[in-house]
């Protein structure tokens, strides 16, 4: 049972971290006619109670912000809608040392950034790097236990943790 309390907490922070990873890419225009039913429209508003503080996921402290983030970018993984289960997102598996203390990711294949860029695990093995080492960064305090990011393969890499004590947020 702990195992699962410490594997929701780290797929937690993941969720929260590698938000920005991707963004999904495509155009956003105006639809021509919003009355059409021959095409979806390609713009898609939402409104939103409150002004984001930042687009830097970095610096993101409100889960207003952070909510805005999950709209945006994508995650290794994603929690289930009744929060019992972990499901694939931006990773289509992943597994875990049989001392727990090692998660090795595999990425889904042609994952692209909103400027058609590909999206690689070194692109993610810096995003988890940034976050680790920005000092500014207010949730630097959960990457206290991460002991290193290691690119395996382009779709492939691991994080090792020095103990198995997990922030959960």
């Amino acid at each position: 049972m702990k195992h699962r309390f410490n594997m929701i907490g780290f797929v937690s922070i993941l969720a929260l971290f590698a938000s920005t990873l991707a963004i999904p890419s495509g155009s956003a225009t105006a639809a021509s006619n919003s009355h059409s039913t021959s095409s979806a429209p390609s713009v898609m508003k939402i409104a939103w109670p409150e002004q984001a503080t930042t687009l830097d996921p970095d610096r993101a402290d409100s889960a207003s912000t952070n909510n805005i983030w999950a709209l945006l970018g994508g995650t290794l993984t994603n929690l289930s809608s009744n929060y019992t289960s972990v499901e694939p997102g931006l990773a289509t598996s992943w597994t875990v040392s049989s001392n727990g203390l090692t998660w090795t990711f595999t990425l889904r294949s042609n994952l692209k950034f909103s400027n058609g860029q590909p999206l690689t695990a070194t692109d993610v093995k810096a995003t988890f790097d940034r976050e680790r080492t920005d000092k500014v960064n207010p949730h630097i305090g959960d990457f206290a236990v991460w002991r290193d990011v290691v690119v395996k393969s382009p779709l492939k890499l691991s994080s090792s943790f020095r103990s198995h004590s997990l922030h959960c947020l």
